[in-house]
C-alpha cells in the first residue's frame, strides 16, 4: 500500500513474537481480521495462517468461537501453534499442517466463517525461495481452488471473507458467480484519498442478500493512519 504498511503490534493482554513482544505485521492482514463480520460464528477457519496473526486477532474479537488455522507449510503451522499456546485464547485455537482441498473434503459444511489472505501475485515473476513463493504467488492455491474449497467448507448460512488486489475484481466476481456464491459486502481499499483502489475485501455467502459496497482510506495526506483506521486498529497495536 505504501512504504509504511508495517507497524509495531501486539495483542491486548499479552505480547507475541520477538524483540520484547513487538513484531512487524502487514496492514492487509490486519484489515482482513478487523473487517471480517464474525459476530455469532461458532467455528471459524483461517486459510493460510502463516504465523497465526489473523486467527489471534479473530480470537480477541470472538472469545467463544473455535478457530482452526491451516497452512500448507509445516513450519508455519508449528509457529502458529506456538503463538496460540502463548495467548489467552489457547483453548479455542488450533493450527494444522494440511492442504486446503484435502481439508475441505474432510470437513464439508463445518464452518460458520472462513477468512483468507491468499497469494496475491498471479502471472508475475515467481520468487525462487519456495516458502516465499507459496505465500505470495498462486503456486499451490489458485483462486478457483480457494473459492470452491471455501464453498464446500461453509455452513448453510456461513460467510467467507478474503482480500485480493483490486485489479482482479472482475476475475474474482466471475469466479464467485461460477461457484454460486453471492457477494454480501465489498470494501474497496485506497491507500490515499486521491489514489486508485489497490485492494478489495469481499464477504460472500451461499445465500443471496443485498450487496453493500463502501470505500476505505488507509492514510491521510501526512502519511498517517486515518481516524477510521486508527479506531479499527487501536485495540491491537502497541502504539499508533
Amino acid at each position: 500500500m505504501s512504504k509504511n504498511t508495517h507497524s509495531p503490534f501486539r495483542f491486548k493482554q499479552f505480547s507475541i513474537g520477538q524483540s520484547e513482544g513487538v513484531f512487524k505485521v502487514g496492514t492487509d492482514a490486519c484489515l482482513l481480521a478487523v473487517l471480517s463480520p464474525i459476530s455469532g460464528a461458532k467455528r471459524i477457519l483461517d486459510v493460510g495462517t502463516g504465523t497465526g496473526l489473523i486467527a489471534l486477532m479473530l480470537a480477541q474479537r470472538c472469545h467463544d468461537a473455535a478457530i482452526v488455522a491451516i497452512d500448507i507449510n509445516p513450519k508455519a503451522a508449528d509457529l502458529a501453534q506456538e503463538n496460540f499456546n502463548s495467548s489467552p485464547w489457547r483453548d479455542g485455537l488450533s493450527a494444522m499442517h494440511v492442504e486446503l482441498k484435502s481439508f475441505a473434503s474432510s470437513n464439508p459444511g463445518g464452518f460458520d466463517h472462513i477468512v483468507c489472505n491468499p497469494p496475491f501475485f498471479k502471472d508475475s515473476l515467481i520468487n525462487q525461495k519456495t516458502t516465499t513463493a507459496q505465500a505470495r504467488h498462486e503456486v499451490d492455491l489458485s483462486l478457483t481452488e480457494l473459492v470452491s474449497s471455501a464453498r464446500r467448507l461453509l455452513s448453510h448460512n456461513g460467510k467467507f471473507t478474503f482480500i485480493l488486489p483490486y485489479q482482479r475484481r472482475q476475475e474474482i466476481e466471475a469466479e464467485l458467480m461460477a461457484q454460486s456464491l453471492h457477494i454480501l459486502k465489498r470494501i474497496d481499499i485506497k491507500p490515499f484519498a486521491n489514489a486508485e483502489s489497490n485492494r478489495v475485501i469481499y464477504t460472500v455467502s451461499k445465500t443471496m442478500s443485498t450487496l453493500s459496497a463502501e470505500p476505505l482510506i488507509i492514510y491521510d495526506d501526512q502519511n498517517q493512519f486515518t481516524p477510521t483506521i486508527l479506531t479499527l486498529f487501536k485495540p491491537y497495536y502497541l502504539r499508533l
